[in-house]
């Protein structure tokens, strides 16, 4: 039987290893991070919102058949549900941007047929819907909270987060289709939404 004096206190957990990943490493004092191998800063720079996306649902970054097939399955989940759209229009405008994404996000089942199918099969579908939607519902957001109107993305136009629209989010002046050659603001929304299917590691 354990007793109270085999307990030992680890201030902020700094010692504490609480699970071990493949997808991620870590040096802090070197300033290293690295996703599935791949230098953060390296990514950031070179490769699209699309291409890292992939590499962390996959471990490995994607040919040129595999992006170009990827991103049309994104395109085409770009638009929101209406009634996602009204509950924006509904929001303060001044409230809290995180907590705004919490909600909205959240919300997102409510629409979502596939929302209660627990296959792996549907819960990449449902995946690959929350990355497409998420960089919308954020720049919808900021669109109502400036009083100017949405406009919807399509299917052949670009989502305010890929590499190539996210500055749409920091600037909703600019049509989504506009071009950006930084994906390291994109980098940060995703980089916390892993797939989740038996390659999640």
């Amino acid at each position: 039987m354990s007793t109270a004096t085999d307990k030992q206190f680890d201030q902020g957990l700094v010692n504490t290893i609480a699970a071990e990943t493949q997808m991620s490493f870590i040096d802090g004092e070197k300033g290293v991070l690295e996703y599935v191998g791949i230098d953060i800063d390296s990514l950031a720079r070179h490769s699209t919102f699309e291409e890292s996306t992939f590499l962390l649902w996959n471990g490995r970054l994607p040919n040129a058949a595999e992006l170009a097939g990827f991103e049309t399955e994104l395109r085409a989940e770009y638009a929101l549900p209406e009634g996602l759209i009204a509950m924006i229009r509904e929001t303060p405008a001044d409230a809290s941007t995180m907590h705004v994404v919490q909600t909205l996000v959240s919300a997102l089942s409510l629409f979502d047929p596939e929302c209660d199918d627990d296959s792996p099969e549907a819960n990449i579908r449902k995946a690959v819907r929350l990355v497409a939607k998420t960089p919308t519902l954020i720049a919808a957001f900021d669109r109502h909270r400036r009083a100017r109107k949405s406009s919807p993305p399509t299917r052949t136009g670009r989502s305010p987060a890929t590499s190539s629209g996210c500055s749409a989010v920091r600037n909703p002046l600019r049509p989504w289709c506009g071009h950006s050659t930084s994906a390291s603001c994109c980098m940060r929304i995703m980089v916390s939404t892993p797939r989740p299917s038996p390659l999640w590691w």
